[in-house]
């Protein structure tokens, strides 16, 4: 059980952490709109396949879901599923962070926040592949794993031991 415990807590540690950079983008890119600066000139980073690459990417979304800007090599493939929207939408930092595995079938780690500025209201996602970061977590529940195994075989050995120092004993 407190293996398991330990597993659970390392996989949120590295999940939450693969935020870290998009939360930092997402505010800036926010900030920027919020401040005047058009949609379709942010400097979202260079243009990536995020299926291939571990860069960060930005796309933004106009306030029906359509794709304004994006430093994504295939934008059309980025729309975000339903409910998206309405999640940012609802929460009251305006922000959401979440796994998103578009129909490409790689995961990215995704931040999306909502800036308005005048009458427009965009929708800034900042988002990276976990791919490496999936590996880490594999590679953690594997020690974890590996190191519960090695403790029940020692605590059933010295327990073996423990039971036949008795048995020794009393035959004396």
């Amino acid at each position: 059980m407190l293996a398991g415990m330990v597993m659970l807590v390392a996989h949120q540690v590295l999940r939450q952490s693969a935020n870290d950079p998009q939360i930092q983008l997402a505010e800036d890119w926010t900030d920027q709109i919020v401040s005047g600066t058009d949609a379709n000139r942010l400097s979202l980073g260079a243009f990536i396949d995020p299926a291939r690459s571990l860069a960060t990417f930005g796309i933004v979304y106009d306030q029906d879901g359509n794709i304004v800007a994006g430093s994504v090599s295939a934008p059309s493939a980025m729309k975000q599923p339903d409910g998206v929207f309405d999640s940012v939408d609802a929460a009251p930092s305006k922000t959401v962070r979440y796994t998103w595995q578009p129909a490409s079938g790689e995961r990215y780690a995704a931040v999306l926040r909502r800036a308005t500025f005048g009458d427009k209201s965009y929708y800034v996602l900042a988002g990276r592949n976990l791919r490496t970061v999936e590996e880490r977590i594999q590679r953690v529940a594997w020690i974890i794993t590996a190191s519960w195994a090695v403790t029940v075989v020692a605590v059933l050995v010295a327990q073996n031991m423990h039971l036949a120092g008795h048995v020794l004993r009393r035959k004396k």
